[in-house]
């Protein structure tokens, strides 16, 4: 078995990259009014229309506050920049295999778009970058049975800045 380093370990110990945390703040603030709608709706009772719309309201607006409370945590940036870094999983035809490794070990990262990608495949890139393309960190994994395994190095490209 090969001793390849995991994306998710480089990103730890990596310098540049920091993991924030998110605030449920929004989230809060959106499931109390949504609360309070709820509470609106049962007191109006003189309009049977307007108690209706506010408990509507009221209930879609609760669960959009509970869903963004509890959602994700922790968000990546890259320090430097100061950037939201984002994750992207790409799945490509074992065919392609060749050409990938090819690619990404010239640092070419914009041609994978024009490879053919499947819906279910054996062959993944997961290409963490910042919307600025200032880094750029990619890596290969295969499918073994129940699981990906990376089957290259990550690879982490820096653009320089002016």
């Amino acid at each position: 078995m090969k001793n390849i380093t995991n994306l998710s370990e480089l990103l730890e110990i990596d310098n540049n990259i920091e993991c924030r945390r998110r605030s449920p703040i929004v989230g809060i603030v959106l499931a109390v009014a949504g609360a309070a709608m709820l509470v609106a709706s049962y007191l109006t009772k003189e309009s049977a229309q307007l108690s209706t719309l506010l408990f509507t309201i009221g209930f879609i607006v609760l669960a959009a506050g509970i869903i963004v409370a509890l959602g994700k945590r922790y968000r990546l940036s890259y320090r430097p920049t100061g950037e939201k870094i984002s994750c992207r999983k790409m799945l490509f035809d074992p065919k392609e295999r060749g050409r990938l490794y090819s690619c990404i070990s010239k640092g070419d990262l914009d041609t994978l778009q024009s490879f053919s990608t499947s819906q279910s495949s054996s062959l993944m890139a997961i290409l963490y970058t910042t919307p600025s393309g200032s880094i750029s960190i990619v890596q290969v994994q295969e499918y073994v049975p129940h699981q990906y395994e990376p089957s290259t190095e990550p690879v982490i490209y820096h653009k320089q800045l002016a």
